[in-house]
Formats: C-alpha cells, structure tokens, sequence
C-alpha cells in the first residue's frame, strides 16, 4: 500500500495564490493611475487656489500703499508686483483705477491683478471652474479691490 497525503489546507491556499502572480501588477495599473491623477489634480488645485489668493493680497497690498495721499501709481504696482514675486508668478498685468491712473482728486482707488493661468499652473487648467474669465482666448485669476482714499485736500483749521 502506498502512502499518499492529502494536500493540506496551508498548501491549498498557496496554489491558489500562485495562479494569481501578473493580477497585482494589472490592479496596480488601474489603481495606481487613478491615484496619481488625484494626487496631481490636488497639487494643481492647490496651486490655483493660491494664485487666487496671491491675486487678492497683491491687489490689496497695492491699493492700501497708493490711498494716502502723495503715493503714486507706480509705487501701487510696484508693491503688488513685491507681493506676487513671493509666489514667482509671470506675466502679471496690474491696472489702477481701470487704467486711468492714480490723481489726488480720487475718491476711492480701485486694483485689478490678473494672472494667466496658462504660464503659471502645472497642468494646463482647461477644465478649471473656479475665478476665472476667458480674456483674449486666456483664462486669467482676477483679484480686484476697491478702497476709500484717505486724502484731504485743504487745511485743518479747528476754530472753523
């Protein structure tokens, strides 16, 4: 009589698992693209939403420097373009009271910041749908403020 050994249950499970080998290579190519596309999406979502914000602070920055009075247009942009060189962002275009420059008669004081999000995101931001306005066939980040001037333009006589 010859003896023969029923396969056990350890050595069951381990046949099972070897007829499996090229099927965690496929589940990693299907799962791995799917993740590094949300991976990838974040970080470029990430981006925008700080251009956004870049945006907003260069034009306050800009309008809260050029309200007082003896400030001049130049100065305005130049402390937003201080702001935006934080971040490196290019080609940033900085208008100042809708481009009609900065006089002291002004009563409020008005910065608009756009930057082009095709120079300045990682991933070309086609399918974006946050602050952006199609502007020449360019989808641009806006930040835009308006604020009072602090100018007086007369003397101060406290017997009047």
């Amino acid at each position: 009589m010859m003896n023969t050994t029923r396969p056990t249950a350890k050595l069951k499970l381990l046949r099972k698992f070897q007829n499996r080998r090229g099927a965690a290579v496929v589940e990693f190519a299907l799962s791995g693209s799917v993740l590094f596309l949300v991976i990838f999406g974040a970080i470029e979502f990430t981006r925008l939403m700080m251009l956004r914000n870049l945006a907003q602070d260069a034009a306050y920055e800009a309008a809260r420097y050029c309200m007082v009075e003896g400030a001049t247009e130049q100065e305005a942009i130049d402390k937003a373009n201080e702001v935006i060189g934080m971040m490196g962002a290019r080609d940033v275009t900085i208008t100042i009271n809708d481009g009609n420059g900065l006089t002291a008669t002004d009563s409020t004081i008005k910065v608009n910041v756009q930057i082009p999000m095709k120079k300045n995101a990682f991933i070309v931001p086609y399918f974006f749908q946050g602050q952006e306005v199609d502007i020449y066939g360019e989808k641009v980040v806006i930040g835009e403020i308006e604020l009072r001037a602090e100018r007086y333009l007369g003397y101060y006589d406290p017997d009047n």
